[in-house]
C-alpha cells in the first residue's frame, strides 16, 4: 500500500470538488445522516491518519479510485435497473 496522495490529489483524479464528498465515504465519519453503505473507504485500506492523533489523512489513491469506480459503478447499475439508490 502506497498512502502519498493528499485529499486533494485524490480529489482531482476522482473529478470531486468538495473534500467532504470524500470524508463522508470513509469509514470512520461519524454522522448518522451518512447510511453505512456508503462509506466504502476503508482505514489501513484506502486511507491511513497521517499520524495517530492527527486528524489529517493520507490516501492509496490506486485503490481509493478503484473503490470509487466500483461503488459508483454498482450505483448506476441499481439506478439503471429502476431502483433506489
Amino acid at each position: 500500500m502506497s498512502f502519498t496522495a493528499s485529499t486533494r490529489e485524490v480529489m482531482q483524479a476522482l473529478g470531486v470538488n468538495d473534500a467532504k464528498t470524500l470524508h463522508r465515504r470513509r469509514e470512520d465519519y461519524n454522522d448518522k445522516s451518512i447510511h453505512p453503505d456508503t462509506q466504502i473507504f476503508k482505514l489501513g485500506v484506502h486511507y491511513r491518519r497521517k499520524s495517530p492523533t492527527s486528524p489529517q489523512v493520507v490516501w492509496d489513491q490506486e485503490l481509493a479510485v478503484r473503490a470509487w469506480t466500483e461503488a459508483t459503478k454498482i450505483n448506476r447499475s441499481r439506478l439503471d435497473d429502476g431502483g433506489e439508490a
